[in-house]
């Protein structure tokens, strides 16, 4: 399971990163102002330039794509339950996606920020796992109702 984690995570990782690079390039191209810098100031400012608040940005934001990708693995522990899965998956995740938001975003500067931004987590992250249970259950439901019909049509 080691090995998937690290495996999913460093690929998650990189694809995360990249699409943030994308964003961020169009961002620029958008604002077709030369001095643009599409990072939070408070951020920004704990660097001393740009291109280094940008690359330490890109790990920031590949490390949360990391942690999503690499704790998916969670979701094939058998003898856990779906809901199970989701908790644990949504906590470890939450664990790294919460601090570097608040950092990248300067969101400690604003506690109602940090508030709503866990919520806004928290409603998405259970909307998306309600809608995946919702897909399984539809599956096993299909998987079940083929295993009846071939089961009827032994009989006959």
């Amino acid at each position: 399971m080691l090995k998937k984690m690290v495996g999913r995570g460093f690929i998650s990782m990189i694809t995360s990163g990249f699409v943030n690079q994308v964003i961020i390039y169009i961002m620029i191209l958008v604002s077709q102002d030369q001095s643009f810098v599409p990072l939070v100031p408070s951020y920004a400012a704990h660097f001393s330039t740009p291109l280094l608040a940008g690359i330490t940005a890109y790990f920031l934001v590949g490390l949360i794509g990391g942690a999503f990708g690499a704790f998916s693995v969670f979701f094939e522990i058998e003898t856990w339950s779906f809901l199970k899965q989701g908790i644990i998956h949504f906590v470890a995740t939450a664990v790294v996606w919460i601090p570097i938001a608040i950092y990248l975003w300067g969101l400690n500067r604003y506690p109602s920020a940090i508030v709503s931004t866990v919520i806004s987590l928290t409603i998405t992250y259970g909307v998306t796992w309600w809608l995946n249970f919702l897909k399984c259950k539809r599956n096993i439901d299909m998987i079940n109702h083929k295993i009846q019909n071939r089961k009827q049509k032994e009989v006959l």
